[in-house]
């Protein structure tokens, strides 16, 4: 166990430099904790005290602008880790990166998963309200899918 002390340096070194992420596709959805720095020894130091996590790079250098220096990058890419590296350093977050990582978690609780299965009565209940005009966004909502599933549908089964 890691003393309060290195978590709590761990949470001021991510509070001015890490980000809290969620990621969506049509299909996926995910959390991810980032933190970029030209130093690799920060960040190993980081992931010893959080227990969790991968130190990448170096890649670049990048002449953006901001620095020209080769980055390395601490990632945290799966939802249990996101929740280990939050609840670890929780404690001696500042108010604004505690209320990001909520929003990240509840995104991550709304977002519906669109590889819902429709059987075969509710399709067709799908086709008719089409064929009535209704808008699918509306039918999407009614059946807790995403619109672009009925166009996948429409065009599956030539309607």
């Amino acid at each position: 166990m890691k003393s309060k002390y290195d978590l709590a340096w761990a949470a001021g070194f991510f509070d001015g430099e890490g980000s809290f992420i969620f990621s969506k596709s049509r299909k996926h959805r995910s959390t991810s904790i980032s933190i970029s720095q030209a130093d690799r020894f920060v960040l190993d130091k980081f992931r010893d005290i959080v227990d969790c996590g991968t130190v990448g790079g170096p890649y670049g250098p990048y002449n953006n602008g901001i620095s020209i220096k080769p980055q390395y990058k601490f990632r945290v890419n799966s939802l249990r880790e996101f929740n280990i590296v939050y609840r670890s350093i929780k404690p001696w977050l500042s108010p604004i990166k505690i209320a990001q990582a909520e929003l990240v978690l509840e995104k991550y609780s709304r977002y519906k998963d669109n590889r819902r299965k429709l059987s075969l009565e509710q399709i067709d209940e799908i086709r008719l309200r089409l064929l009535n005009k209704e808008l699918a966004i509306n039918i999407a909502r009614d059946y807790n899918i995403d619109h672009r599933t009925i166009s996948y549908h429409k065009i599956k089964n030539g309607w």
